[in-house]
């Protein structure tokens, strides 16, 4: 039996909260100029109900396409306000990093031990910055990025994640 340690960790300015206004921006943005690829990722993945009978003639009428990217829009902006919601959860520590002097990042650190499944609900909502396996190319690092979310060091993604595996 083995079971995993995970964590997830993003960084925000000190003392500073998500920009909703611009994430809202961008989830919007994504999802009315989402392809025919990207919905399909979404489909694929979870994210939204497929609204279009099967077979590949539906997704050359423009006016399902436009409910697919409605609906997309519809739950990625669910998934952005559990996200932000999650930020107060008690399964999520924030803790500053920084010189007395200075102001620095606000850390924000979710996890635990996981079998299969996320350890915390915060764990879950942070999907949206995190799975960038399971969202469209570049999508949640976009959304992550406009929320103000920092990488420590200055570039890459916004966001990071550790895993410890152990085996009895």
């Amino acid at each position: 039996m083995g079971a995993n340690m995970i964590a997830r960790v993003f960084y925000l300015p000190a003392d500073t909260e998500l920009d909703s206004a611009a994430a809202t921006a961008v989830i919007e943005e994504l999802c009315a100029n989402a392809s025919v690829d990207d919905l399909r990722i979404l489909i694929e993945n979870g994210w939204i109900e497929p609204a279009l009978p099967h077979g590949e003639d539906a997704w050359t009428e423009a006016a399902r396409v436009e409910e697919l990217r409605a609906a997309a829009q519809h739950h990625m902006l669910i998934l952005f306000e559990r996200f932000r919601r999650s930020l107060t959860g008690r399964d999520v520590q924030r803790h500053r990093f920084a010189p007395p002097d200075q102001p620095g990042l606000d850390a924000y650190t979710t996890g635990g031990l996981s079998w299969g499944e996320g350890p915390t609900d915060a764990f879950d909502a942070w999907d949206l910055v995190f799975d960038v396996d399971r969202f469209p190319e570049s999508w949640a690092d976009r959304i992550g990025a406009a929320a103000g979310l920092l990488h420590p060091w200055g570039g890459g993604p916004p966001a990071v994640a550790a895993e410890f595996r152990a085996w009895a």
